[in-house]
């Protein structure tokens, strides 16, 4: 499972998946003080946030409730070089989401 700070950035990160053949469920969160559906936490979740203050609130948060669901394991995506997923996928295309993705 990705969590995704941004509904966009989600949508991005979700065509990357598909296209590159990542086996990821992907959800987008509004902003970084909103909370997942808690559906889907209880294995492996990736979270991304944005490289601010809200954002890195929000991976504290959200790692501390995927651990509390019994995710296996909480895996922190960095910050991307060229802004976000949306940013990205604009630049480089589906292809650069999807190594950003598994290069972390």
């Amino acid at each position: 499972m990705l969590l995704v700070e941004g509904e966009l950035n989600a949508a991005a990160a979700y065509h990357a998946t598909r296209v590159g053949g990542l086996n990821l469920d992907v959800q987008g969160l509004a902003g970084a003080d909103t909370w997942p559906f808690p559906q889907g936490l209880e294995r492996e979740v990736w979270i991304y946030a944005d490289p601010d203050e809200s954002g890195e609130r929000m991976r504290g948060r959200l790692q501390d409730l995927c651990f509390r669901m019994g995710a296996s394991r909480v895996k922190q995506v960095p910050a991307l070089s060229a802004g976000d997923f949306c940013d990205l996928l604009g630049q480089e295309g589906a292809g650069a989401v999807g190594e950003a993705l598994r290069a972390n």
